[in-house]
């Protein structure tokens, strides 16, 4: 990548090497002439500076072996563009930086560089910038990315008869509907918006999950959304959790209620554990204190 990121810009030609280094144009002989320059020993591209190939065309002399076609032909092509170069005694080669306008290197146009024509992940902030468990955050991200063993992406792939959701046995159990389109999804949601105290919205049409969490979290002021963020992804972490105990270890079926107990439990531990945002939520007490506590 290093080679590729900087160019020379040619004084005296004593810096920049004649085979290797892009000193011509914006690129070097052994890219304009790859068969020409197969011609060459190893030791020779590494070392032959432009001041030494270009005196009394030294660069001629460099070559060893019987020369093809396609190397005759870009000899030709690099002989007239070397016609054109001159050089400029006592004056130093520069090397640029591609990278920056400036042409001066940075660890931060070189970072930027490692990432063109990267593709962008929509959710990458709302999943690592967000307080939870690594398990959990990972967990999200394949959500995201649909690549959940569900129930309909296990029946493609000949791993089981039904594609039917383990919830409501009703529509096909995609990412997308187990965990904000189903029914018993959407029970959870809104009993835990009725104790948090807060608005459960829910979009016309869930297309994506990540849309369906942006969605909830835009319903949120500010100063929550980072707590809607952790609790978005404590509930579909607890809505999978039950859904694989009852398709894998038979436990005992939860109604939306009892799974919402247990987001409160888990929700505790992890504001215990630094989830300060998530903290932010007023949390009732767990019904046993409460009872416990008005008894004489």
């Amino acid at each position: 990548m290093f080679q590729t990121s900087i160019q020379i810009q040619l004084r005296d030609g004593n810096l920049a090497l004649f085979w290797q280094d892009a000193w011509l144009g914006q690129s070097s002989p052994s890219i304009l002439a790859p068969d020409l320059c197969n011609l060459i020993a190893p030791q020779v591209k590494r070392t032959r500076t432009v001041a030494q190939a270009l005196h009394q065309k030294q660069w001629i002399l460099d070559f060893a072996g019987c020369a093809t076609v396609p190397a005759l032909t870009q000899y030709v092509l690099l002989w007239h563009k070397l016609a054109n170069v001159h050089l400029i005694q006592g004056v130093e080669d520069r090397v640029l930086w591609r990278w920056d306008a400036s042409g001066v290197y940075s660890a931060r146009s070189a970072y930027r560089a490692f990432f063109c024509g990267a593709t962008k992940f929509a959710a990458a902030k709302l999943i690592w910038k967000s307080w939870a468990p690594m398990k959990v955050k990972f967990f999200i991200w394949l959500a995201v990315k649909e690549r959940l063993w569900t129930a309909d992406r296990r029946h493609r792939h000949g791993l089981q008869r039904n594609a039917e959701c383990t919830f409501c046995e009703q529509e096909l159990e995609t990412t997308v509907h187990l965990l904000a389109a189903c029914p018993y999804t959407k029970e959870v949601w809104h009993i835990v918006s009725t104790v948090l105290h807060i608005q459960n919205t829910t979009s016309l049409s869930e297309t994506s999950l990540t849309d369906y969490w942006v969605h909830k979290r835009r319903a949120m002021s500010r100063s929550l959304r980072k707590g809607m963020d952790s609790l978005f992804m404590l509930i579909s972490w607890i809505i999978w959790k039950q859904r694989n105990d009852r398709n894998f270890d038979r436990a005992p079926k939860r109604n939306p209620l009892q799974l919402t107990e247990l987001i409160r439990e888990q929700a505790a531990d992890w504001c215990a554990a630094g989830a300060k945002h998530l903290a932010m939520f007023q949390w009732p007490r767990q019904q046993q204190d409460d009872a416990e506590a008005t008894v004489p």
